[in-house]
């Protein structure tokens, strides 16, 4: 088949564009070829006229949107589901937030992780708290109370005084014994 322009429509419909056009902007160069043929003109110069007339609508309707352009486009009722700016209005701005704590802030404080280490309210729970630990050694003796009675030191030097006083006693006793008469009987 020759490589006219209606042997390229036969073989590709989509050749009458140029590249990467919509097939909405090309023309039907085959018909304007036979329509110029049919009044006369030359068939190598219709052929021209007509690509050079489809490239001219191609390259001046390639700005313009399809129908399906179109219909990729929001529509009002699209629109009205976004937040105007009175929408904007109700919510807190830059100068607004400056006074709370940022991410950076917040670095400096513990984490959950942080804390996990600790006891918990329930894990305390098991313990005794100082009010009932107080309640039941109410009746235990204190350290004032103690002071009253001996410490070991206490009777380590009361042992020692009543060694003495044993040592004393015997030495006098054993001398009394020796000094006194023995009475024949």
């Amino acid at each position: 088949m020759p490589d006219t322009p209606e042997a390229r429509m036969i073989r590709e419909p989509t050749a009458c564009r140029l590249e990467g056009e919509s097939m909405a902007h090309a023309i039907d160069t085959l018909r304007i070829t036979r329509k110029l043929e049919t009044a006369g003109v030359d068939r190598r110069q219709a052929e021209a006229h007509a690509e050079a007339l489809n490239e001219a609508v191609v390259t001046e309707y390639s700005e313009l949107a399809t129908k399906t352009d179109l219909a990729l486009l929001p529509t009002r009722e699209d629109l009205e589901r976004f937040a105007t700016r009175e929408d904007l209005k109700r919510f807190a701005t830059k100068e607004d937030l400056k006074h709370f704590a940022t991410k950076e802030d917040l670095e400096r404080f513990a984490t959950k992780e942080d804390l996990e280490r600790f006891a918990t309210k329930e894990d305390l729970e098991r313990f005794v708290t100082k009010e009932y630990l107080h309640e039941v050694l109410k009746n235990f003796a204190t350290k004032q109370d103690l002071e009253q009675f001996a410490t070991k030191a206490d009777l380590a030097r009361l042992e020692t005084r009543m060694f003495r006083l044993w040592a004393v006693s015997t030495v006098t006793l054993a001398t009394l014994i020796v000094s006194m008469p023995l009475v024949a009987g």
